[in-house]
């Protein structure tokens, strides 16, 4: 049931009617009933495990407030985390990890070792779920909130039906309490929260799925194309990803509204970034930041020498990669951007005195900045989408040959640039300042709906209808 088809709609509709029509205290119960009814018709073996899993940290965070010794609660944080880290290694990873050991073992033996693949279908969504959890339990642990008493809440938080796919990874000290109020339907928060479906609807299905026609094209056959075609798939692909991730989001945020909520955000003009530290200020907020504090602050963060720090960052880097996926394309990918931002905190005052020396406007630094970073950015994103490193290596090293010929399909093209350039065109809006969803609703009524008939033509005569699956969905 995809944020992007009309079952989905059918579905929250239905939600969101039941929801308001039960008295306040009953609408955990609603929410709850269809964050299970939804996770069972994606995936209904696997609702079993996210309850076990549920309810085992449930008790383990009872556990750890009731407890006074400090060594037992240091034992129960543990348990959780490793049950987490096994649930996420165990039907991840697997694959991967047999596969990797089976190839070292024939290098070094010199045999050539056949073996069968063990494929093991993860439960949709348990990168975040789990993470969610084990923040939670974390959080618990530290003291900066209290454990959930109320197991249906605790549940709802875990398995909310808006964000058990692709998050975003709310903290539960923000979202149960939400969960749990009572506050009665908010008129402008649904109408705002319908601007933003709409919007995440035209990313998702006009931009994202027309320039995965063409991206596709490129990265599953790298060895049929050459360096222009290369070239503009990567940049496509550096939109695609965007957009389909942001327009996923932006449905989720949406809809929270609508159900009084208010989701974390995970994106804020991520390609005006200005740096590769500034970018994962911007992309995928929620998630950089459940590193930041749960993995980057306890190595030590900035809080020791500048050799353990750039070690603190390869090292959440290259876990973020693997998180993403059993594939050594996201390993590499992560390492990319670990290796960048070393690179950017070595160079910071050599740099800063460049810019000084050259007397380089600060409006110029900006774009020189901006500029620089994006296509760094795109430059991972190859290791990203490529379906193996070899794909990948053939990738960059064809980027630089027979220019002149480059593959052409009209219609994707076309609807990409011209999605692209809509995009490009409100996000300047937005770094400017001079546009956001709120500010919709401050224009005159006429604008305001031609505005939203515009985007419904849009989606309705170019965007892409078969309910294609989001990227994220797979992590």
């Amino acid at each position: 049931m995809a944020f992007n088809s009309v079952s989905f709609f059918i579905f929250f509709a239905s939600a969101v009617l039941l929801f308001y029509l039960v008295t306040p205290g009953y609408r955990w119960y609603i929410s709850l009933a269809c964050s299970c009814l939804f996770y069972a018709f994606i995936d209904i073996k696997a609702l079993a495990i996210l309850i076990i899993a549920t309810l085992l940290d449930y008790y383990i965070a009872l556990a750890i407030d009731k407890i006074s010794l400090q060594k037992t609660k240091k034992r129960l944080l543990l348990l959780s985390l490793s049950i987490n880290i096994l649930l996420i290694a165990g039907f991840k990873y697997l694959t991967l990890i047999s596969s990797s050991i089976y190839s070292i073992l024939s290098i070094i033996t010199d045999i050539n070792l056949k073996t069968s693949s063990i494929m093991i279908m993860a439960p949709v969504g348990i990168s975040f779920f789990c993470f969610k959890k084990m923040s939670y339990v974390i959080d618990v642990y530290r003291g900066t909130i209290q454990p959930e008493r109320h197991i249906g809440y605790f549940t709802l938080y875990v398995s909310h039906f808006l964000e058990i796919l692709s998050g975003p990874i709310d903290r539960a000290g923000d979202l149960i309490p939400q969960l749990k109020s009572k506050k009665p339907f908010d008129v402008f928060k649904a109408k705002t929260g319908s601007a933003l479906i709409l919007w995440g609807l035209f990313l998702k299905v006009v931009i994202a799925d027309r320039l995965a026609i063409y991206t596709d094209a490129i990265f599953n056959n790298v060895s049929q194309h050459n360096g222009p075609s290369l070239l503009l798939s990567a940049y496509f692909y550096s939109f695609q990803i965007y957009c389909d991730f942001a327009g996923y989001t932006n449905i989720a945020i949406g809809c929270g509204r609508i159900l009084g909520y208010e989701l974390a955000p995970n994106f804020n003009l991520p390609y005006f970034s200005q740096s590769i530290a500034d970018f994962w200020r911007r992309w995928h907020m929620s998630l950089s930041f459940w590193f930041r504090d749960y993995l980057y602050i306890p190595l030590g963060g900035n809080r020791c020498s500048t050799g353990r720090r750039y070690y603190n960052v390869m090292i959440v880097f290259l876990l973020c990669g693997l998180w993403h996926g059993a594939n050594w394309t996201f390993v590499v990918w992560g390492g990319i951007h670990g290796l960048l931002q070393v690179i950017g905190l070595m160079t910071k005052q050599f740099r800063t005195g460049i810019y000084r020396q050259l007397k380089i406007p600060e409006k110029l630094r900006e774009m020189t900045r901006i500029f620089i970073t994006f296509h760094l950015v795109t430059f991972a994103w190859i290791f990203f989408r490529a379906n193996s490193l070899t794909d990948s290596y053939h990738y960059i090293n064809r980027l630089f040959f027979n220019w002149p010929e480059l593959f052409i399909d009209s219609n994707s093209m076309a609807y990409g640039i011209a999605g692209i350039t809509i995009l490009i065109i409100i996000e300047m809006y937005k770094y400017t300042g001079k546009f956001s969803m709120e500010y919709l609703f401050k224009i005159s009524a006429t604008a305001r709906w031609a505005c939203i008939y515009l985007i419904i033509f849009l989606i309705i005569l170019c965007g892409v209808g078969s309910d294609s699956a989001f990227i994220y969905f797979q992590f």
